[in-house]
């Protein structure tokens, strides 16, 4: 199923490390060409600009030959307009496939053409059947199975849009439970998607979908916080149900939403701190930020400079509770300093052993003999 060979994934990754640390001082480059030289890896692309270029270079390839097939297509796309779209994905999927085949993994271009036949394929059963729950279950099925079989981090994504998307038009569109229900089925919903990606890790080849697993885990985080935030609930219930509150009313169980917006970044600090995960540390900031906006959005319960003054404070407390948390940790979140950040004091370290080494080496002893001297006492050897 998968178009790749586990062990060359693997390997690839492994240098992605070996980088890491060469960055670092821990290694130097020939040991990286040694390990490659030694074990098979892919063509991957780690370098992020790099990357990118690539990927608009893949979008110019694409939009090219798509170019031409629609003036092949002329004729037909009055009537049959899904036809050239679903040939559209199939160009996507060629494409994908030559780039395993050819061992290409994470460079740029496939990654274009993997997302370019997700969303033509999906367009295409959206205007076949008309149907957008149609659609979002094509993403959902389709983003999982490219995930699983070229290891792709954002067919994760894609897949994880689609079960989303599927869950709010069944909801917004079939009516299957009242619309203000949706913010609690998505609370479930990031909830049991974090569940089921806690056990995947559990699998012994989960190591191979690393990247994605961890894309995963962030939208589910984030997912779960923007299901209640108070913000999000509310303007979604004024464009869904045309709800407009009036002076002196609010939403339906308002409190709740007040409690969770603040409850949830709370919580992902504090067991980010706790299990050592940097993700979710990173995660609770932002949430917590975006809390705090969003009561400002609707409340502004101080004036400015009292609201920035309040803000210092709890930064403050917060920046001090985790200082005394990590201040002995060696592993994980740690307040130690990072040891792939180069450091002027790293450098100089750097060139003081290595400088003593070099003044070691220069004291050695000499080929030239020093004696006592023996004439009136001048010398210091045993004779007068």
């Amino acid at each position: 199923m998968i178009a790749y060979n586990q062990t060359e994934i693997l390997n690839t990754k492994r240098v992605s490390v070996l980088d890491e640390l060469k960055e670092a001082g821990f290694i130097d480059k020939a040991q990286i060409q040694a390990f490659e030289q030694k074990n098979m890896v892919l063509k991957t692309q780690r370098n992020i600009l790099l990357r990118l270029c690539f990927a608009f270079l893949g979008m110019l390839l694409y939009g090219a030959i798509i170019s031409f097939v629609s003036l092949l297509f002329m004729s037909v796309i009055d009537k049959n307009f899904w036809l050239p779209v679903f040939v559209f994905s199939l160009i996507g999927l060629g494409i994908t496939e030559f780039m395993a085949h050819s061992k290409y993994y994470a460079f740029g271009i496939d990654d274009v053409a993997i997302l370019g036949f997700q969303g033509f394929f999906a367009g295409a059963i959206y205007i076949l059947t008309d149907n957008s729950l149609a659609s979002f279950a094509t993403l959902a099925i389709i983003g999982a199975l490219c995930c699983i079989r070229y290891v792709n981090t954002l067919s994760a994504i894609v897949s994880l849009i689609g079960i989303t998307g599927f869950v709010c038009i069944c909801i917004i569109d079939y009516g299957i439970i009242n619309k203000f229900g949706l913010s609690f089925v998505l609370f479930a919903l990031a909830a049991l998607i974090q569940y089921a990606n806690y056990n995947i890790k559990k699998r012994p080849d989960a190591n191979v979908y690393q990247d994605a697993l961890w894309a995963v885990e962030v939208f589910a985080w984030a997912l779960l916080y923007l299901s209640v935030n108070y913000l999000v609930v509310r303007e979604a219930a004024s464009d869904l149900m045309g709800f407009s509150p009036t002076y002196g009313q609010d939403l339906p169980l308002a409190f709740v939403f007040y409690a969770l917006t603040f409850v949830i970044p709370i919580a992902y600090i504090f067991f980010a701190l706790k299990w050592h995960n940097r993700t979710l540390l990173w995660l609770g900031f932002a949430a917590l930020g975006f809390s705090i906006f969003s009561i400002r959005f609707y409340y502004h319960v101080l004036p400015p400079e009292f609201a920035l003054m309040a803000g210092g404070i709890v930064l403050f407390v917060i920046s001090y509770f985790a200082w005394r948390k990590l201040r002995h940790k060696e592993t994980g979140i740690t307040y130690e300093k990072d040891r792939f950040t180069q450091s002027e004091s790293f450098k100089m370290a750097e060139a003081l052993i290595a400088n003593s080494q070099t003044r070691i080496a220069s004291h050695s002893k000499s080929e030239m003999p020093f004696g006592g001297g023996g004439f009136s006492g001048g010398g210091s050897g045993s004779t007068y």
